[in-house]
């Protein structure tokens, strides 16, 4: 697998686990440990918003692509959803 191949995987499956966030928003949809640990911090909500949208990926990505190492771009963007709706919790 190239490099190329690498980050294209990458961006799909960041795309899928972004599209999963944005479709039940901040919101609604939290990380059962990410959230607990970000309300301890002192943070603007702004602030907030960000690091936990950009947390969520990084771990999307990680997880994601170390369980199911999707080889094209459909199981990348599943493998998004996926770790998504399986770490999330929604109110």
């Amino acid at each position: 697998m190239s490099l190329l191949d690498i980050l294209v995987n990458v961006f799909y499956t960041s795309l899928g686990a972004a599209f999963f966030y944005s479709k039940w928003g901040r919101k609604r949809l939290k990380v059962y440990f990410l959230s607990d640990i970000l309300d301890v911090c002192s943070l603007s909500d702004g602030t907030r918003v960000v690091l936990e949208f950009c947390i969520f990926i990084f771990f999307g990505c990680s997880v994601s692509l170390g369980i199911v190492h999707p080889q094209n771009a459909a199981p990348a963007f599943s493998a998004g959803l996926g770790w998504t709706g399986l770490v999330g919790r929604t109110k």
